[in-house]
């Protein structure tokens, strides 16, 4: 029982990514890869395919899934991008930790989309959200205090519950970080 992560890819002749399922129920557990490179990073760029693919996190619009988290040295926040199903659309958004900010959602059509945030750590903190290339909402700004990146998650790092309603399988790829700014 439990989620698992494994080499995978929808078209099925790709044998690298991040395939994750959600059996439901009491088998749903966090299922991620860990980044650990990042050392007090300041500046932090990350990119990565996301295909939510059979993934739900049901009819409730507080049952969010975190997808991608940035981490301090203690294990705490500094940004995350989240992922729900609502009125059966899939919607992902950003969250800025230390001013807790978080972005407006954006609607997600089917298949995969890249995912790219730009943070930057300060008294006027930032977080860039693109989506497919193109910036969809303004870059949220605020204090993030002494914030560093220490760590990265990819896939399901957090509220994952024993619902019978979240489920599925989504899939991840072609992740890339940088503390320069990316293409």
């Amino acid at each position: 029982p439990g989620g698992r992560a494994e080499g995978g890819h929808p078209s099925g002749g790709k044998t690298t990514g991040l395939q994750v399922s959600r059996p439901g129920g009491k088998g749903n557990k966090g299922t991620y890869v860990t980044e650990t490179p990042p050392t007090a990073e300041t500046s932090y760029h990350a990119s990565f395919a996301f295909n939510a693919n059979t993934l739900t996190t049901g009819t409730n619009l507080n049952a969010v899934l975190t997808i991608f988290q940035a981490r301090t040295a203690a294990g705490g926040q500094v940004f995350t991008v989240q992922f729900r199903r609502s009125a059966g659309v899939n919607q992902i958004r950003t969250v800025m930790a230390g001013s807790a900010v978080p972005s407006q959602w954006v609607n997600l059509t089917a298949g995969s989309h890249t995912i790219r945030v730009d943070w930057t750590a300060g008294a006027t903190g930032s977080l860039g959200f693109v989506l497919d290339a193109v910036v969809v909402l303004p870059t949220l700004t605020g204090n993030t205090g002494p914030r560093t990146v220490e760590t990265a998650l990819l896939g399901l790092t957090a509220g994952v519950t024993t619902s019978t309603s979240m489920l599925g399988t989504g899939f991840f790829d072609s992740f890339v970080s940088t503390r320069f700014t990316l293409p």
